[in-house]
C-alpha cells in the first residue's frame, strides 16, 4: 500500500527535525563514513558485567553530540529506536547513532524495532492484505466514490471502537473490503478509513473516506465488508495506532506473490546490507514479537481473521496456530536475508513470546523474571527460558536482562533489584543500565551508572573479569530426596507417574510418555518427598515436534504440585536440556508434580532428582564474586569454604545509590544474605 501525502508529511517533519539538530552542532554528518567490516564488539569478547545502555540514549541527544558520546560510552554499547515505525521522528536519532559507532567502533549498536506493529504512515511496499482485521460486518448500503466525511450503514455497529487505545483517546481505524463469490475478502479491491464517530443504536459509522494512500472506491451493499485494524498503542500522546503485521502463514499475498513477511524482512534487511542506513549496526533487537496473535489493548471480544475468508479466527486454522508459525519462520527467514554476521534478539521473558531458537541470537527479559514480578515468583522460569537460548540460540548466543519494570507496578527494594542484576552474571547474559539521572550533569554527563556495573566508586567496566567456572546452584550438590530412584527409574518408580490416555514406557533410563489424544498431554508424578518449605526438581527433558509446526520450534512444558496455583515453564526440543523447578514454602512432605506439554507427541524425562534446599547461588570471577539468595528467608553464604584463599570486600558505592550495602568494607567468612537479595563482592588486593 503507498503512503502517499502523509508519509510526505513524515518525511518533512523528520527532515526539518534533523535539520533543526544539525545546525545546533548537535552532530556532523557529514563526518560519517560507512565501517566495513565493523569491529568485534566487547560484549562478545570481554569481561563481566556485560552491561550497554537501552534506550534512554535515543532520548537524550538534545545534550548535543559531544557531551552525548561521553555519557554513553562508557559500558559496552548502546540500543535504541532509530526509525519511525512506532515513535514519530525518531529516526532524527540515527546519526547520532551512526557516529557513535564511527568513533567507537568496539563498542554494540543495536535497532529497537518493533516486531508486532508498525505506524501505517511508515514505509511502504506493503498490500492492505498484509494487516490483521478483526472479523467485519457487512455494509449494508451503497456507497461511491465521494472523498469526504460520511456516515455509513452497517449489520454491526458494535464491533467498532470509540476511545480505544492504551490511553483511551483514539477511535479505530478501519478498511471497506470487497468479498468474493466463495465467502472470502478480496483485498485488491479495499479502501482504508479512519473512524469518526460510531452510532450503536442505529448501526451507523462516521468515517473519513480514502485515508493512508487509499481512493475512495464504489462498494455495493451486502458484498463489501467493514473491518476493523487489529491495533496496539499508541506508545506516546502523539503518535498513531499501531497496526499488527499479519505474520501467520495464511497472510494474504499482493499481486507478485509477496506476504506480509516477505515486505517486512526486505524492509528490515535491506537497510542492514552494506550501503544501508543501518549497515553499521550490530543488529536488532524485536520488541513485543508475540508468539500467539493478541494486542497491547486486551480486545478480547473481537476475534481477528488472518486467513482473510471473512470469519474471525483467533490465529488458529485448522488446529493449527498460524500465526505462531509464521512468527518462527519470520525469524528463520530474517536470518538467511540478514546472513550469520548480524546479531538478531526478541523478547523473551514468558511463553507468550517468539520462539525463534536457533535463527536468533538470544532473547531480552524485561525485568527479572518479568516485567510484572517484583516478588521474584517465576525465579525458575527465567534460567529455564535463558539456559534454554544459551544452549540453542544461533551462535554467538546474546541474551540479556533488561532491568524495568512495568509501569503499574511499585519496584522492590534495591535488594531484590540487585538479585537480577546478580542472576544475569550467573546465567551469562548481558544486562542493560537506564542508569541514575544526576541532579547536575558532572562534565556534560547526565547519567549515572549503576555501581554494581562499574566496581562503584572505581567506575571500571567489565570489572568481575572472566568467570573462574559455572555457576554453583548449591541446593543441587544437596541429597536427592528420591534416594536415586528418579536417575535409575525401575518398574516400581514408574507406577507413581499417571495421566489420563498417557502411555508410560521405559528405555534405558529415560521415561517416555505419549497420547493418542488432541490437545496438551497432562501426568502426575506421585510420591515426591519434599521436606519444605524449599523444594528444587531438577530433570533432564526433550520431545518431539509437534505434527503440523516447524520441525526445530520448541515447545512448552509447565511443572506445578498438586494445590499450588503457579507454573513454572521451560522450554523443550530434539536435544536433552536440564530444567529445574523451585518451589518456595512448600508446606506438605510429599507433593504430586503435574506436568503439561503442549500436544501430545512423546516426551522424554531423564536424571530427576529432588532436594529440600533453596535455589542459592553464588560465582566466582577474576576480581569478584557475585551471590543471589531468591528465597523468602536469610541465607548464609560460607564464603571460606566457597571462595578459599580470597578475602573479598563489599563494593565502594557512590552518592544516591545503596551505600549502606555498598559500604567498602571486608567480609568476614560467614556472610549473611537477606531474602531474595544479590550481592556483588570484590576481591581485596591490599
Amino acid at each position: 500500500m503507498k503512503l502517499l501525502k502523509q508519509q510526505k508529511n513524515r518525511k518533512l517533519l523528520c527532515g526539518l527535525s534533523l535539520l533543526i539538530l544539525i545546525s545546533a552542532g548537535y552532530v556532523g554528518v557529514s563526518s560519517f563514513k560507512e565501517y566495513l567490516p565493523p569491529a568485534k564488539i566487547e560484549l562478545l569478547t570481554s569481561g563481566y558485567p556485560r552491561a550497554f545502555f537501552f534506550r534512554r540514549s535515543e532520548n537524550l541527544i538534545t545534550a548535543g553530540y559531544e557531551n552525548w558520546e561521553k555519557t554513553f560510552n562508557r559500558l559496552g554499547g548502546i540500543m535504541g529506536k532509530n526509525l519511525n515505525e512506532e515513535i514519530l521522528n525518531r529516526k532524527v536519532t540515527l546519526p547520532f547513532f551512526q557516529k557513535f559507532k564511527q568513533r567507537n567502533p568496539q563498542q554494540a549498536v543495536f535497532l529497537h524495532y518493533n516486531g508486532n506493529a508498525r505506524d501505517p504512515l511508515d514505509g511502504s511496499g506493503f498490500y492492505q492484505g498484509h494487516w490483521v482485521y478483526y472479523e467485519g460486518t457487512s455494509l449494508l448500503q451503497d456507497i461511491d466514490e465521494e472523498n469526504k466525511q460520511v456516515t455509513i450503514k452497517v449489520k454491526d455497529a458494535s464491533i467498532f471502537k470509540i476511545k480505544t487505545g492504551r490511553a483511551k483517546n483514539r477511535n479505530d481505524d478501519l478498511a471497506i473490503c470487497k468479498i468474493n463469490a466463495d465467502g472470502s475478502l478480496d483485498w485488491n479491491y479495499a479502501e482504508q478509513l479512519t473512524l469518526v464517530d460510531a452510532d450503536y443504536k442505529n448501526n451507523t459509522l462516521t468515517v473519513n473516506r480514502g485515508k493512508y494512500g487509499t481512493k475512495p472506491l464504489k462498494f455495493m451493499a451486502g458484498k463489501c465488508v467493514v473491518a476493523p485494524h487489529a491495533v496496539e498503542g499508541p506508545w506516546g500522546d502523539n503518535n498513531n495506532l499501531l497496526w499488527l503485521y499479519n505474520h501467520s502463514t495464511e497472510c494474504p499475498k499482493d499481486k507478485n506473490g509477496k506476504t506480509c513477511d516477505d515486505i517486512l524482512i526486505n524492509d528490515i534487511a535491506s537497510k542492514f546490507k552494506p550501503g544501508g542506513e543501518l549497515s553499521v549496526f550490530d543488529g536488532v533487537e524485536f520488541d513485543v514479537l508475540w508468539n500467539e496473535l493478541r494486542n497491547e489493548n486486551n480486545e478480547t471480544a473481537r476475534k481477528p481473521d488472518v486467513d482473510a475468508n471473512g470469519k474471525g479466527d483467533n490465529g488458529i486454522v485448522k488446529d493449527i496456530n498460524v500465526y505462531s508459525a509464521g512468527v518462527f519462520n519470520f525469524c528463520k527467514n530474517l536470518r538467511t536475508a540478514m546472513g550469520p554476521d548480524k546479531i538478531i534478539m526478541a523478547d523473551g521473558m514468558t511463553s507468550l513470546f517468539q520462539r525463534g531458537v536457533g535463527y536468533l541470537n538470544g532473547i531480552e527479559s524485561e525485568g527479572w523474571p518479568h516485567l510484572k514480578d517484583p516478588e521474584v515468583n517465576d525465579w525458575s522460569g527465567g534460567w529455564n527460558r535463558h539456559l534454554f537460548w544459551n544452549e540453542n540460540s544461533f551462535q554467538p548466543a546474546f541474551n540479556y536482562i533488561n532491568f524495568k519494570y512495568a509501569q503499574n507496578v511499585t519496584p522492590p527494594p534495591i535488594g531484590r533489584q540487585r538479585l537480577g542484576w546478580a542472576v544475569s552474571q550467573m546465567l551469562d547474559a548481558n544486562v542493560t543500565a537506564s542508569g541514575y539521572v544526576l541532579e547536575k550533569p558532572a562534565n556534560g554527563i547526565r547519567i549515572a551508572m549503576n555501581d554494581e556495573f562499574v566496581a562503584g566508586a572505581k567506575q571500571q567496566k567489565y570489572w568481575l573479569g572472566y568467570p573462574k567456572g559455572a555457576t554453583v546452584r548449591l541446593a543441587l550438590q544437596q541429597p536427592d530426596l528420591l534416594k536415586n530412584k528418579g536417575v535409575q527409574p525401575d518398574q516400581v518408580f514408574l507406577k507413581n507417574i499417571s495421566g489420563e490416555n498417557v502411555a508410560v514406557k521405559l528405555n534405558g533410563n529415560a521415561i517416555i510418555l505419549s497420547s493418542p489424544k488432541q490437545g496438551n498431554m497432562k501426568f502426575a508424578i506421585e510420591n515426591v518427598p519434599a521436606n519444605g518449605p524449599d523444594l528444587m526438581i531438577s530433570l533432564k527433558v526433550k520431545c518431539d515436534p509437534r505434527k503440523g509446526y516447524p520441525a526445530t520450534m520448541p515447545r512448552l512444558l509447565n511443572v506445578s504440585y498438586k494445590g499450588e496455583a503457579q507454573k513454572i515453564m521451560t522450554w523443550c526440543n530434539e536435544k536433552w536440556f536440564n530444567a529445574t523447578f523451585y518451589f518456595r514454602n512448600v508446606k506438605e512432605d510429599k507433593l504430586s508434580l503435574i506436568f503439561e506439554i503442549e500436544s501430545t507427541e512423546s516426551l522424554f524425562i531423564k536424571d530427576i532428582t529432588a532436594h529440600a534446599y533453596p535455589d542459592v547461588a553464588y560465582r566466582i570471577f577474576d576480581n569478584g564474586v557475585v551471590l543471589a539468595n531468591p528465597s523468602l528467608k536469610p541465607f548464609e553464604f560460607d564464603l571460606k569454604k566457597i571462595a578459599p584463599g580470597l578475602k573479598l570486600s563489599r563494593l565502594q558505592g557512590t552518592a544516591a545509590q545503596d551505600t549502606i550495602t555498598n559500604n567498602g568494607k571486608t567480609v568476614g567468612d560467614k556472610l549473611i544474605i537477606s531474602e531474595r537479595e544479590g550481592l556483588f563482592l570484590k576481591v581485596n588486593n591490599k
